[in-house]
């Protein structure tokens, strides 16, 4: 089974255990099969927004598919107990007291593998001797470390790390956690309370009295700059800056001792637990929400919480491993199959409506509303200037409700609607408009007169929006859209765009731009020239599901449902989105127009997996993929660069990249371009980039990552560099070099006129040379062998002395015809070696043997080359019948004529000046030829000569 497929039947199997009365977060675990089991302690984000895990196994970078670890130095051999990002370095504690910090990283955010790259804090003779229990990084320049026993320590940047210790009155105290709030003002949760002081003067260290508990466990800020605590015993309470003071918010707590807590927007706090797993808090209420006892988060100790940059929640338990959720997403249990509409009213009491009837949620449970008369509701509104709720129904018309539930009017076809099937309401200060089946209804809401909106065709009314400019936003099936702008109506076909034949759900996000669900899943825009824009939709399995609900939250992110599931996006100002945002949930279908904002800028959205929020957290969070270059290698050099400034030798450049977003890791498509090389921009979903022999100059090196492979406004990382020129282009070379050309040129003209006495010296030496080789070969000796042999043939076989005779001259022919050529062919010198051959074998008879395997290969040899070796065998070596001389031509592996005999030598030299290898080997020097090779062994002696191409 692949991963993916694990993945989705562990959400199936969650979400089948989460029949929950309250809204609840959906956590995910992390896949931690790569590295094994976990015991993680704490997690800490860098600069860049990488997700650094601290554990008991070790470091690690989780990049949103796997785990790296970083290597340590030996000294940092016990469990991780805290981590923090300060100064540009990551910062380390261990349960023995130990803190690392890492080296400064200029360029590029790498993985630390090299163990030279940390640093340890303290020598172990002055560090603590209890565990760090917390970091806290103020903007004075100081880094605030707390120790489980030993106090409180602080680093201070400007002294080049030095550590000192705070005053007598947290000294023997078991330290648990540290915090500065945004007043620059220091707190430290101790087992004797909790303490605060100025972070300028921390010997002004006071205790903040009415704490319900004074053993303090846990510390965090929310955005407001609040100081959160967790305690022992009596779970969690807030301190208010702004006012000074304390708020008791779980009076009630009975979940134990809190482990650690974690602020989500301005409603809820996550609280980890020392028993009973992860707890949620209903900051309004101060009502808690924990796990079942059979989810996997519903027991054990929370080690730690943690939350991103994306609005994700990470949490580590000892028993079951990492886990992380969206911190927008939250899931109720719904009293319907389906819910077809969905509301929150002016009292946040949330309404839900299907096919079973009206359901109102009090006190945490669902209840039904007039389960007698109000059945099969389709669509809900509630005005702002009265308390009645618009309940819109299938065949029954539209019923106006009291918050308690109290039917107190009912509208059919009886009092002026067209139709009593009713699909969409929406209103203003004044007006309910009501989209039927058979056409649009006004309802003057002082005297509930209804009249039919003229203009609009009779038919299926999909859905109804007032926007802020008090236009009328009408979404049809199959006529288009209709847009009420004052006393003007305008009307939208298939000529303006051919998705709007039909419209589904109209939304309005908070920077005033109109979104539209059209036909074929389409999503468009309304631009401000008047024009509809399609936004992709790539990325999303499915795309031409049906998008049938659009909702706007406070963040602006705008939330679609489809007939399979839901996703948002982030409008920017100017129109545009990013890329869809989606986690991994069961398969679900959405109701038509079943969503809603609610007053404090949640969505809530109805499907057929429950009521799901998507909610507005009120502070900044990523919402597309961060790209990040993380490294630069000269393969040339092979080493990582970390200078910009690039030498001529290192053009040869690999680049690394990688996209932080934790959301969606998976799928993530990028796209490069180095300027100065590249004219457009390169996709790839892989991790590198190669470029090879640059050229000097600038360069910046751009990449940006997408998850729908829409690269608009999407953020960007770059990296400029440059390369250096050669030396041999610099101004001092070239002048230098200007110098040197006259010098050269004068020396050109001396190194001519001696090259040219060289060349006539040369001509002269090979002229004595070949002079030599005629004059060894017309010796006496050979002159008189070879007569002495042809007069005991006359006597024995006429016929073969005439033969002798004819070689003979021929052999001499040869010898008078090329003696003052440089070179002849390879097949002449042969012809001519067989002459002296068959001299040879008349003199030796089978005592001399020549081999010719040379085959049909052409070339030019200089003259007499083979013969001169041929005749050295025979002079230096014994021949004779019971010894016979076997001389063999044959060509070599590397191309060279190689001519080896059998090493029989004679006892006495033979007679001769003994110049016949050596004014070869000159010749061949003299000709400017490869060298002549000369090999040795106990059994033969070989000759190889290289052979001229006839082609040069």
């Amino acid at each position: 089974m692949s991963v993916l497929s694990c993945r989705t039947w562990m959400i199936l199997w969650l979400w089948a255990t989460l029949r929950l009365s309250a809204q609840m977060s959906i956590f995910q675990p992390v896949d931690l099969r790569e590295v094994g089991p976990l015991h993680v302690s704490a997690f800490c984000q860098d600069e860049q927004g990488w997700l650094w895990v601290g554990a008991q196994e070790g470091l690690f970078l989780y990049d949103g598919h796997s785990f790296r670890r970083a290597r340590l130095p030996r000294a940092a051999s016990a469990r991780i107990t805290a981590l923090s990002w300060w100064d540009g370095r990551l910062w380390v504690g261990f349960a023995d007291g130990t803190v690392l910090y890492s080296g400064q990283v200029v360029y590029f955010q790498r993985v630390w593998e090299d163990t030279a790259q940390w640093h340890v804090l303290l020598p172990e003779e002055a560090r603590p001797r209890k565990a760090i229990s917390g970091f806290a990084a103020g903007p004075t320049g100081q880094l605030w470390i707390s120790t489980d026993g030993e106090g409180l320590y602080y680093c201070d940047r400007q002294q080049p790390y030095r550590v000192s210790r705070v005053g007598d009155k947290l000294r023997n105290s078991t330290l648990s956690a540290v915090c500065i709030d945004l007043r620059e003002h220091l707190w430290v949760a101790t087992d004797a309370g909790l303490f605060s002081a100025p972070a300028s003067t921390p010997e002004q260290m006071v205790s903040i009295g009415g704490m319900p508990d004074l053993l303090t466990t846990a510390l965090t800020k929310d955005i407001q700059g609040n100081i959160w605590i967790g305690t022992h015993e009596k779970g969690i309470c807030r301190y208010r800056i702004e006012h000074r003071q304390l708020e008791i918010l779980t009076p009630n707590w009975a979940y134990g001792p809190v482990t650690c807590v974690v602020v989500l927007g301005a409603e809820e706090a996550w609280v980890g637990t020392e028993d009973h797993g992860l707890v949620r808090v209903d900051i309004a209420t101060g009502t808690c929400q924990a796990f079942s006892p059979g989810h996997p988060l519903g027991r054990g100790r929370i080690r730690s919480l943690f939350k991103d940059r994306e609005g994700l929640l990470w949490v580590a338990s000892d028993r079951s491993g990492l886990w992380m959720a969206h911190g927008r997403i939250g899931l109720l249990e719904a009293p319907v199959a389906q819910p077809m509409a969905v509301l929150v009213d002016a009292q946040g009491r949330l309404w839900v409506g299907g096919a079973e009837g009206l359901f109102v949620r009090k006190g945490g449970v669902f209840r039904p509303v007039a389960p007698v008369v109000v059945r099969h509701v389709t669509a809900l509104w509630a005005s702002v200037d009265t308390p009645l709720l618009w309940v819109g129904t299938f065949d029954r018309g539209v019923f106006l409700l009291t918050p308690e539930g109290r039917v107190v009017r009912r509208l059919t076809r009886a009092h002026g609607l067209p139709d009593d099937n009713v699909l969409a309401i929406a209103g203003d200060d004044k007006y309910t408009w009501l989209a039927t089946f058979a056409g649009v209804v006004r309802v003057d809401r002082r005297n509930l007169e209804c009249s039919i909106v003229k203009g609009v065709r009779a038919g299926y009314i999909y859905a109804v929006l007032i926007d802020r400019l008090r236009r009328v936003w009408l979404g049809t099936q199959g006529d288009g859209l209709f847009c009420f702008d004052g006393d003007t109506l305008y009307h939208y076909t298939p000529n303006h765009h051919a998705a709007l034949r039909t419209v589904y759900s109209i939304a309005e996000d908070r920077y005033g731009n109109l979104w539209f669900s059209g036909e074929r899943g389409t999503l468009l825009r309304l631009a401000s020239d008047g024009s509809f824009r399609t936004h992709s939709s790539g990325g999303i399995h499915n795309a031409a599901a049906l998008i049938i609900a659009l909702k706007a939250n406070a963040d602006g992110l705008l939330v679609v449902g489809r007939d399979d599931g839901f996703y948002w996006l982030s409008p920017q100002p100017q129109g545009t989105a990013t890329c869809p945002i989606t986690i991994d949930l069961p398969p679900m279908s959405v109701g038509l127009n079943a969503a809603c904002t609610d007053r404090k800028g949640h969505v809530w959205i109805g499907t057929t997996r429950g009521i799901w929020r998507i909610a507005a957290l009120g502070e900044a969070t990523t919402s597309a993929p961060i790209p990040v270059i993380t490294s630069c290698v000269s393969l040339a050099q092979n080493k990582m660069l970390s200078t910009s400034q690039l030498s001529y030798g290192d053009n040869y450049l690999e680049f690394t990249f990688d996209a932080i977003w934790y959301t969606q890791h998976r799928g993530l498509s990028f796209r490069y371009r180095l300027e100065g090389i590249d004219l457009d921009w390169k996709l790839s979903q892989d991790h590198q980039a190669h470029y090879s022999r640059l050229p000097p100059g600038h360069y910046t090196f751009r990449i940006q990552a997408s998850r729908c492979g829409s690269f608009e406004h999407a953020a960007e990382a770059r990296w400029s560099f440059s390369i250096a020129p050669p030396f041999w282009r610099r101004w001092w070379f070239q002048g230098l070099a200007g110098l040197l050309a006259i010098g050269a040129l004068y020396s050109w003209i001396r190194w001519r006129e001696q090259r040219l006495k060289r060349e006539a010296h040369q001509r002269r030496q090979l002229a004595e040379a070949q002079l030599e080789a005629l004059r060894a070969q017309i010796n006496p000796h050979f002159l008189f062998n070879s007569f002495s042999t042809l007069s005991a043939i006359i006597e024995e076989n006429a016929s073969m002395a005439v033969e002798y005779v004819h070689r003979l001259t021929e052999f001499y022919r040869n010898l008078l015809a090329t003696q003052t050529r440089d070179y002849v062919s390879l097949q002449e010198e042969r012809e001519h070696v067989q002459h002296y051959a068959f001299l040879l074998s008349l003199r030796y008879g089978k005592g001399f043997l020549l081999e010719d395997r040379i085959g049909h290969l052409s070339g030019l040899v200089p003259p007499f080359s083979l013969q001169i070796l041929v005749e050295n065998a025979v002079k230096h070596n014994v021949v004779s019948v019971n010894r016979p001389l076997k001389v063999e031509l044959f060509v070599t592996e590397d191309g060279y004529i190689a001519v080896r005999n059998n090493l029989q030598r004679r006892v006495a030299a033979a007679p001769g000046i003994r110049l016949g290898l050596q004014n070869l080997i000159r010749r061949f020097r003299l000709l400017g030829q490869p060298p002549v090779i000369v090999e040795e062994t106990e059994r033969y002696f070989t000759v190889r000569i290289p052979l001229k191409s006839t082609h040069l």
